[in-house]
């Protein structure tokens, strides 16, 4: 039986499955209500807690001990008061977990992640975003400990991780694997074992690698590359998200690629060091990969994305929102994407109509979603072309578009929600059977300026749908 936004009653609690409290739902309940019915629920094997704020560390404790044979699937992001103790005791306990989402909490570090690679062998996706204290030391035991199982890893903003948290990418054939070394660093993931006696003796000999400095500033700068055989790959890893990593760098993309084959989601956004080189790398991953979300990457250039787009013909989803140095060019080479479903191109201030007339007259018949907002250069004629040559269109942003105040256009935009902050003062997002309206009124004018021209008439824009002239 599952439960969503209520606790069963005594009666029922042994039928109860799945058990869940999202983030954001009204929750009537406290930390103390969960911890006095778990020690009846023995069958639970779903749990999402992310309702609770209070959720504490006594009572992961009674839900490890209590499911610990049948839990599989626990999500307990932005619970703020558990601690590296009780996921210690959790991942000691619940050894069958699969899925662990523990997104948002500020407290939990290395440790934490350290009990959870060592201890879940089954583990299949694991997501830890936003825990700045987390360093790279962990996380190099998934890519040994996990690498035949997991699926899904999301390390999104997680401030200290470096490119030293991942494979070292493409090692020469006679450069020694530092199993011994890489067994010492997992055994005190707590520490840095970065110490001087054994990172220059280890690196002494071998040239090929980086130097490490006698007394490094960070005592991160002095762990070594992470070698092992190249027979080792993560081949079931699919979904990655490393956004606002801000500290890694095309070695870090290399590496992973090296190492993953198949991903089919990839979300680098906000990674600031990251140019062409490593889209040069992910285009290595062919037709696996579907989704890519690039915002925010002011570095990488045209040539970049026509290098990734050329290689790999089958991505649904882009997002290269606020990339200032992307042009027409871009764009351009999208249309030969014949599975593109999903673009998000906003801020891209040296798009103009140039591709967007392109983009309408090559097959846009799978195109679904467009936010096109803050692309300022962009006028309502090329608009029109577009969106009458993409019927299957469901969502298109315009915001912040100088030639979206046109009259009569504000009537089909949907209302601005009242989360929605006022970046740009000309809100414009058209949604479902607003888009055919549109397309109709667009076409209305269109017939009316001709008229105007034939009959020698100044054209008046307007915001009603009359076809009279006057």
């Amino acid at each position: 039986m599952e439960l969503r936004n209520t606790l069963p009653n005594t009666q029922n609690c042994k039928s109860v499955t799945t058990l869940i409290f999202p983030a954001g739902s009204e929750n009537r309940y406290s930390d103390q209500d969960l911890a006095s019915i778990l020690p009846f629920c023995s069958r639970l094997h779903t749990v999402e807690l992310s309702g609770f704020t209070d959720f504490s560390d006594r009572t992961l404790e009674l839900l490890a001990s209590t499911t610990s044979t049948r839990l599989w699937h626990i999500d307990l992001s932005g619970c703020q008061y558990i601690s590296s103790n009780s996921i210690q005791r959790l991942a000691s306990l619940a050894t069958s977990l699969r899925v662990v989402k523990l997104n948002n909490i500020t407290s939990l570090g290395d440790p934490a992640l350290c009990a959870l690679i060592r201890h879940l062998a089954h583990l299949t996706e694991l997501e830890v975003c936003n825990w700045p204290m987390l360093t790279p030391v962990p996380v190099r035991d998934i890519w040994i400990l996990s690498r035949r199982q997991l699926r899904v890893l999301k390390l999104a903003h997680c401030s200290q991780i470096t490119d030293k948290a991942f494979p070292y990418p493409s090692p020469p054939p006679d450069a020694p694997v530092l199993s011994s070394l890489n067994m010492r660093l997992r055994n005190a993931s707590s520490q840095y074992v970065a110490q001087e006696h054994i990172i220059p003796r280890t690196l002494k000999h071998n040239a090929s690698l980086p130097k490490a400095r006698s007394r490094p500033l960070d005592p991160l700068d002095a762990l070594p590359p992470l070698l092992y055989p190249s027979t080792q790959m993560m081949q079931n890893l699919q979904v990655v998200d490393i956004s606002h990593c801000y500290r890694i760098t095309d070695e870090a993309i290399a590496g992973l690629i090296w190492r993953s084959h198949h991903i089919k989601s990839l979300n680098i956004a906000g990674c600031v060091n990251l140019t062409d080189v490593s889209l040069s790398k992910i285009a290595g991953l062919g037709g696996a990969l579907h989704h890519i979300v690039l915002s925010g990457l002011t570095r990488i250039t045209d040539r970049g994305m026509v290098t990734l787009f050329r290689s790999c013909r089958d991505i649904k989803t882009i997002s290269i929102s606020g990339c200032k140095s992307l042009t027409d060019l871009t764009v351009m080479e999208m249309a030969g994407l014949k599975s593109l479903q999903r673009l998000d191109m906003t801020n891209l201030t040296r798009i103009t109509d140039i591709s967007i007339l392109y983009l309408a007259e090559h097959d846009t018949s799978t195109l679904k979603w467009l936010d096109m907002s803050g692309c300022g250069s962009i006028t309502i004629t090329s608009f029109h072309v577009f969106i009458n040559n993409s019927l299957k269109l469901e969502y298109i942003g315009a915001s912040g578009i100088p030639s979206m105040r046109r009259k009569g256009v504000k009537r089909f935009s949907e209302s601005r929600p009242s989360s929605q902050d006022d970046t740009y003062k000309c809100y414009r997002v058209f949604q479902g059977n607003r888009i055919d309206d549109l397309r109709r009124f667009l076409d209305k004018e269109d017939v009316r300026r001709r008229e105007a021209e034939k009959n020698n008439i100044k054209f008046v824009p307007r915001e009603d749908d009359s076809m009279a002239l006057y």
